[in-house]
Parts: C-alpha cells; structure tokens; sequence
C-alpha cells in the first residue's frame, strides 16, 4: 500500500513513516507540494494529512484529493477535536495523540468500508439500430 503523510512537523512525518514501515510512505512538509504529487504519476492508497498547516490546511488538500478519478482513503489528524465537524471530506479523523495500534486500525476500517461500498453501475444503452 502506497500512503502520503503530509504534516508541516517534519518530526510527525518521520515518526508516522516510522510507525508504517510496512507500506511504501512518502511524506511531504509543504501541502503544496504534496497536492502537486497527488495530481502527478503517483498513485496513492492513503493520504494522510494533519489538519493545521502553513499555506493550505488539510481539509482544503483532503478535498482535492477526493477530487481524483481514483480518490485515496482520506485521513486527517489534528490535535483539536473541534475539527472533526469540518472534516466531513475525510474518511477517518485522527485525533492526536493517537497510537501505532490507532493509526493502523484507522488505514484497516477505511480500507473495509470503501470496499463494502457498492459500485456505482452505469445504466445500460441500447442502442437502435
């Protein structure tokens, strides 16, 4: 699994890929940045983003992440529990301090709930002839 941490803390980056050493994790410190890589080549299964940040918060990022053909799981961690009402973008909240044991339970029950959400079907045409 391909996870993006984005966190202005470069501390909380390192920690975070340290604690997901299992999965390929790339971290950004500047949320521009990291929206430029998740509209680039790579494809993410996860982006994780901390709520408060220079230049862009992680509601604005998680928004335009869900705004991809193929969107991530969306995460967002803030230390502020107020912000779980303005997260309604994402598919979990954080909310730190959280464990290793917290943030994987977290990947795992998103990743379970966007698989057990039905496909949308497209209505079959007919066509005359």
């Amino acid at each position: 699994m391909k996870i993006l941490i984005v966190d202005d803390e470069a501390a909380i980056c390192r920690v975070l890929a340290a604690k997901l050493r299992e999965h390929e994790v790339v971290c950004e410190t500047d949320p521009i940045q990291a929206l430029a890589r998740i509209h680039g080549d790579e494809q993410f299964d996860v982006v994780v983003s901390d709520y408060t940040m220079r230049g862009m918060d992680g509601v604005q990022l998680l928004v335009a992440a869900k705004a991809l053909c193929v969107p991530p799981i969306v995460i967002l961690m803030s230390g502020y529990e107020e912000v779980v009402s303005a997260a309604q973008v994402a598919d979990a909240v954080l909310i730190k301090p959280f464990s290793t044991r917290e943030l994987l339970a977290t990947i795992d029950d998103a990743l379970q709930a966007r698989t057990r959400r039905p496909t949308k079907r497209m209505p079959r045409m007919i066509v005359a002839a």
